[in-house]
């Protein structure tokens, strides 16, 4: 096996890779949580019905969904250098890995299916952000009838979160919530990504018949 498919191996296992992802994704998580105790505090003691808010609650609304976008946004770069990863270990390991070329297919491998929703955590992350960078570019009711292409599929994945036109906010929260058995701040966009990339690391040790440093016990 080339020496540089066990590197591949380990930036794909090695959660340090992860720990500047992890540093920004708890930033982005205060900075939403502090504007929600702004927002909190602006609508008073016992809230106010959303016609009856002002600018100011309104900005701080819209803040809070641009944050959670910004954090759905690198999650799905994550996902995307770990698709190149993968990419590159089907490619130089010259045997049968189990991957395919397609992405689609690489989303959903060893990511588990939550049957609240039936998508991955990781389909989740990657259709989240999507919608966060695209929606305004779609139909104000969201009609798609049955057109196959890519920004049909997206809205349908969205309206299969339960996500509706004209509520960015309220819809990157579908989003997390969606993520699975996580805490829903963004901290989960991180968790999740993390456990998929050991558990294809595991899945990929396994064939390509390679030691796998995480079953390696100390004599």
């Amino acid at each position: 096996m080339p020496l540089s498919v066990q590197y591949l191996l380990q930036d794909l296992d090695d959660p340090f890779v992860l720990f500047p992802i992890q540093s920004v994704c708890k930033s982005l998580n205060d900075l939403v949580r502090e504007t929600d105790e702004s927002f909190i505090e602006r609508l008073g003691p016992y809230g106010v019905a959303r016609k009856f808010w002002d600018v100011p609650a309104e900005i701080l609304h819209e803040e809070i969904g641009l944050l959670l976008g910004a954090a759905f946004v690198l999650g799905q770069a994550t996902i995307t250098q770990t698709i190149s990863l993968l990419r590159r270990i089907r490619q130089e390991a010259g045997v049968n890995t189990g991957l395919t070329e397609r992405k689609s297919d690489m989303l959903t491998l060893e990511s588990l299916t939550d049957p609240r929703v039936g998508k991955s955590p990781i389909e989740v992350i990657d259709l989240a952000a999507n919608y966060f960078k695209h929606h305004q570019e779609w139909p104000d009711n969201w009609a798609t009838t049955s057109n196959p292409d890519l920004q049909a599929r997206t809205i349908r994945g969205c309206v299969d979160l339960r996500m509706r036109p004209g509520e960015m906010t309220h819809n990157m929260y579908s989003a997390l919530q969606a993520i699975g058995p996580y805490p829903i701040d963004v901290s989960s966009i991180q968790q999740a990504i993390q456990s998929w990339r050991g558990r294809l690391a595991r899945r990929l040790y396994a064939a390509l018949n390679l030691p796998d440093p995480e079953l390696q016990t100390s004599p």
